[in-house]
């Protein structure tokens, strides 16, 4: 399965929750200080908020399985929150490496993972080409570099990992990527608002939920079934990889 839906759309929504829920707080929180700050709070606000703010998203991300990925969005998170209270700023590619820092200071064995490496050559080549796209088209052209620049920087990766390649991973993205951000991920965080607060309300969206996803899940599998779906080639000697994986970097800058 983690070959067959593509490795970028697995990596991007293990991520893309958590992001969505540590906005989703950013906002709330923001409205909620809006109606009832207090002034008396006000020097103590910012801290009292990125302490709540991550202190939720890293339950959040605890809740959705701790996996790499999700742990590196957490990360990420604490280290944007971090630098946000002592009022300083960093580039994305710093905040990533501090994000990286952090998780194996917590656990050096998560190094050892395929998912530690994936997960962070997947956001540092989308980092490097983040601007790329621009004009009218520029969501759609933005999707078709993400989709460019990940299955190259991944490819030598992969054939460490797994020794294979998804090629149907650009196909299966354009499909899950579209329904899970802008359709799934949302209405979920929705629902489990609406379940604690107007439970009738909450069982249609999750009816609904169902059914969507219900009608995409199909497809997804038609796509991993097929037999060019996943390309198994000769397992490569570390020299190469190691050197496959610099000239794809160097070609996504």
């Amino acid at each position: 399965a983690f070959a067959a839906t593509g490795t970028a759309h697995l990596i991007a929504i293990s991520g893309m929750h958590v992001t969505a829920f540590a906005l989703a707080l950013l906002w709330v929180s923001r409205a909620l200080w809006a109606v009832a700050g207090s002034p008396r709070l006000s020097a103590a606000w910012p801290a009292l908020q990125a302490c709540g703010v991550l202190a939720l998203t890293g339950g959040y991300a605890l809740l959705a399985g701790a996996s790499v990925p999700t742990l590196r969005t957490a990360a990420m998170v604490a280290v944007a929150l971090l630098l946000r209270l002592a009022r300083r700023a960093l580039g994305p590619a710093e905040v990533l490496a501090a994000a990286a820092f952090l998780l194996v200071a917590a656990d050096p064995l998560a190094a050892t993972s395929a998912g530690f490496w994936l997960s962070f050559v997947a956001v540092a080549a989308l980092l490097a080409t983040a601007d790329a796209a621009g004009g009218p088209w520029r969501a759609l052209r933005g999707f078709a570099v993400a989709q460019a620049v990940v299955t190259v920087a991944l490819t030598p990766v992969l054939l460490a990992a797994f020794n294979a390649v998804p090629l149907v991973s650009p196909l299966a993205n354009a499909l899950a990527v579209p329904l899970f951000t802008l359709l799934l991920l949302p209405l979920t965080l929705l629902g489990l608002a609406l379940t604690a607060t107007w439970p009738s309300a909450a069982e249609a969206l999750w009816r609904q939920l169902a059914s969507a996803l219900d009608a995409g899940w199909p497809a997804l599998i038609a796509l991993g079934a097929q037999p060019w779906s996943v390309l198994h080639p000769p397992a490569p000697p570390a020299w190469l990889v190691v050197a496959a994986l610099g000239m794809a970097l160097a070609a996504v800058l």
